[in-house]
């Protein structure tokens, strides 16, 4: 298993003045690196490779090490492989663009050593992290980020081999939408906390703020305004986050199986006049949240097709069509009556047990199926 353990960072004055400088060093780079390809396309016809730009890094040998300057050309060549895989897929292909100084807000290096509470960085020292969890694992990759809140790094572990999957004794199906964030198969919810409507008039303010100060060069009142947006962005964030890793948490507490829905939550957006509350809802990082618990726990998650889960009856299999105001389903087929969501769940449930069993997967026993 491959786990990030994101600390942030106990800095001096020197301390931060030096990460910024090999922070703007990366970003020039990067910009550079770009313009060198573009410009051997043009007069050339030359696609320059990334093993190519690194020769060029060892001629450079300045006070920042190769490790770091290297990852400021592996982003690169990363969003060069991600733009063709945009073209040959059909998709709008977003060509590399050239970073300004706000757009540019972290390096990285391999191999990185961790004694105690103390991150070593190449050819630079040694940085305070503040050590509020153990780090596990074998250390892979750091990530060192400067964020609205200040700096912090981001150290990349391999924990080794997933622990094997156990027997699933108890299972739930979960229907996520707005009104409620979660529907369970039994019937319990929970409540959509609805993070970024909560904090939408303070982010106004501080937005409405922000566009009347005038875009003049090294303007300390436009910058403090920025860092307020930049703050309340990164608040919702946190919450959001907090919020899916605790209740997956819950969640893989009390099942061994559980069946979500395979949503295309990006096309949701774009289509749905709702497309900023689905947004707020943050199912994705939900779904996300609830695979890597799954791992840890080596518990199973299956994902299903969600057409027609509310149209059809849990208890015949009839289709009984709905308005998406209709909140609650009634058959008129076997008089089965409740809430819309908690049928979707019952179906989403028994689509997942027949994948499961599909699978060769022993078939879980069902709690709730009594």
């Amino acid at each position: 298993m491959i786990r990030s353990f994101r600390y942030p960072l106990r800095l001096n004055q020197q301390e931060e003045t030096g990460l910024e400088e090999i922070r703007l060093a990366c970003q020039r780079l990067y910009n550079a690196a770009l313009e060198q390809r573009i410009d051997a396309y043009r007069k050339q016809g030359k696609t320059i490779s990334k093993y190519e730009q690194y020769k060029e890094l060892t001629e450079l040998k300045g006070v920042i090490s190769p490790r770091i300057l290297r990852s400021s050309v592996d982003r690169l060549d990363r969003a060069y492989k991600a733009f063709f895989r945009r073209v040959r897929s059909g998709h709008k292909p977003g060509f590399p663009r050239f970073k300004g100084i706000d757009r540019y807000d972290s390096f990285s290096f391999p191999n990185p050593v961790v004694k105690g509470n103390l991150l070593t960085v190449p050819s630079f020292g040694k940085i305070r992290l503040k050590l509020y969890r153990p780090l596990k694992g074998k250390p892979l990759e750091a990530h060192v980020r400067k964020t609205c809140r200040g700096w912090e790094a981001s150290v990349v572990c391999d924990l080794g081999a997933a622990p094997e999957k156990v027997e699933a004794k108890t299972s739930t199906g979960i229907d996520v939408g707005l009104s409620s964030f979660a529907t369970f198969s039994d019937g319990s919810e929970v409540e959509n906390p609805r993070f970024f409507r909560r904090s939408e008039a303070l982010l106004a303010k501080h937005q409405k703020a922000l566009s009347s100060k005038k875009k003049r060069r090294n303007s300390s009142s436009r910058k403090r305004s920025k860092l307020l947006v930049a703050k309340t962005h990164q608040h919702i964030k946190n919450q959001r986050l907090d919020f899916a890793r605790k209740l997956a948490k819950e969640v893989f507490s009390k099942y061994d199986l559980v069946a979500i829905e395979d949503l295309n939550i990006r096309g949701m957006v774009r289509t749905l006049n709702l497309g900023k509350s689905v947004s707020d809802a943050s199912w994705g990082l939900f779904a996300a949240c609830l695979n890597f618990k799954a791992e840890e726990a080596g518990k199973t998650i299956v994902a299903v097709d969600p057409r027609n889960t509310t149209q059809n009856c849990s208890r015949c299999g009839k289709r009984v069509v709905k308005l998406l105001s209709e909140r609650q389903h009634n058959c008129p087929y076997c008089s089965l009556s409740m809430g819309r969501d908690h049928n979707a769940a019952l179906n989403i449930l028994a689509l997942g047990l027949r994948a499961v069993s599909r699978i060769g997967a022993k078939a879980p026993i069902l709690a709730e199926a009594s």
